[in-house]
Formats: structure tokens, sequence, C-alpha cells
């Protein structure tokens, strides 16, 4: 009996997420990422509140926030959100969806527009290949990640380029 009951505890102790406050910099013309799980699976779900808190636009590198999934540490196969500064005039901050395949963009979709100072809630979600972006509760927008049947395990991850970024309320399960 009781490892029954130890067995349903662990069960539902390994399902749940715990929505937690990261603050992540690089400097100009650098990328820093953060690998949210080393489990890699073919389904997972990321949300949390997102924004750019200060530019580093001394180089070509646009500062920048990345949300998403990779099969590899250097994104060359990855499917994300990003949100980015275009231009050092602008005073907004544009949202798209990119996907690359060895290191080649298969898909890159402006999807929206949104204040320099506005926090961001972002949900990003894959299930069999196909992505699910939504930003601010907004309409969700799909695409697809290579092939659905063949669907490639997956790392979430977050990063950041040429500033600083804040993430609140992270949860990916």
């Amino acid at each position: 009996m009781i490892k029954i009951i130890l067995f349903i505890f662990l069960s539902l102790a390994s399902s749940l997420t715990i929505a937690k406050s990261l603050s992540i910099e690089a400097r100009a013309g650098a990328l820093r990422q953060i690998i949210l799980s080393e489990e890699k699976k073919s389904t997972w779900d990321i949300h949390t509140e997102i924004s750019l808190t200060s530019f580093h636009e001394e180089t070509q590198w646009r500062p920048s926030i990345f949300i998403g999934f990779l099969e590899d540490a250097k994104q060359k196969n990855s499917a994300k959100f990003v949100l980015m500064k275009n231009k050092p005039q602008d005073k907004f901050l544009t949202c798209a969806i990119y996907s690359l395949e060895h290191n080649t963009q298969q898909i890159y979709q402006a999807i929206g527009h949104v204040p320099l100072e506005e926090k961001v809630i972002v949900d990003i979600s894959i299930k069999h290949g196909i992505v699910v972006v939504s930003f601010n509760n907004g309409e969700s927008i799909r695409f697809s990640y290579k092939d659905e049947v063949k669907t490639p395990l997956l790392k979430p991850f977050i990063s950041v380029s040429s500033g600083k970024a804040i993430f609140l309320k992270l949860k990916y399960k």
C-alpha cells in the first residue's frame, strides 16, 4: 500500500510545473541561452511573461528574446517565438515566429507589434510537429516544424541577444 501511495505521489510530482522568474543579459553581439530541461520529447508547452528591459544596440545583432524548442544547442534546428527591436529608432518591438532546419530559415513571419515597455504574455507549444504560438492572449498561430509523422525530440529553451530580458511566471512541461 505504501509503495502505491509513493508511486502516485511521485507521478503527480513529476507532472507539476513550477513558475519561476529569470533575468538574462547578453552583451552587444552576443547570445545567451538557457536550456529549460535536458529532457528531450516531442510535446512541450511553455508559458511566460517577458519584457526587454535594456538594449545593447552597438552591433548588427538586434536586441531580441527567443522562446521555443531546439534539437541541438546551437539552434540549427529549432522553432521559436521572437520578440525583437529591429531598428534603434523603433518605439515598438516586433513579435514573430521563426523556424530553422539545418541552419536554414524555413519560416519567418512577423505576427504583431507591442510598445517597447510592454510585458508580453507568450504561450508556445509543440505536439506532433505542430507549433502553436499566441501572445497577449490573442489569436493562436499554427505552423509545422519538420515532418508531423516523424516529430523530432526537442528541448525547451529561452535566449536573449544584445540586451537584457526578464521572464516572469515562466512555466514549462
